[in-house]
């Protein structure tokens, strides 16, 4: 009875101590992304019909994404493209290796949609931030494909 007891004890407090651990490294982690990055780098990689194609950028050059996170769990995105620029604006949210990011979008009639993209936590330093996502479905002419998007960034403020 004795050594049971004692064992629950040891297994309550390597859970408990587990649950801190853990919870420090989100606010770690949301302390640190907190702030403003420009992207540096960006590759899309697509698999189509089991055929990987060569990786390309999302970007072209003179194009610039600049995103900017905030301590109250908010976000601003400003893509600027030769043409003009983006803005998406939303909130985000740190889960263990996870950034959640959900956009505020409105159409042109005003309504709101709200857009989910979650991405690996890939590096998160002072100064370097690296991001992964994947994507698949069905393209245009109706081929399977799946792809993998890296982001990188640097701090800027």
């Amino acid at each position: 009875m004795k050594r049971t007891l004692k064992n629950f004890t040891l297994i309550v407090c390597a859970v408990l101590t587990a649950t801190v651990i853990f919870s420090n490294c989100n606010k770690d982690q949301e302390s640190l992304i907190v702030g403003t990055w420009e992207q540096i780098d960006n590759t899309y990689t697509a698999t189509v019909d089991g055929k990987t194609l060569p990786a390309i950028s999302l970007t072209e050059p003179g194009e610039s994404v600049i995103i900017t996170f905030n301590e109250d769990n908010t976000y601003k995105n400003v893509y600027k493209a030769l043409e003009g620029e983006s803005i998406t604006e939303g909130t985000w949210k740190i889960q263990g290796k996870k950034l959640t990011m959900i956009a505020n979008n409105s159409e042109d009639d005003g309504e709101e949609l709200a857009t989910t993209l979650t991405c690996d936590i890939e590096k998160l330093t002072r100064k370097n931030l690296s991001l992964s996502y994947s994507e698949s479905g069905t393209d245009d002419d109706g081929e399977e494909f799946s792809a993998i998007i890296k982001l990188t960034y640097k701090r800027t403020k």
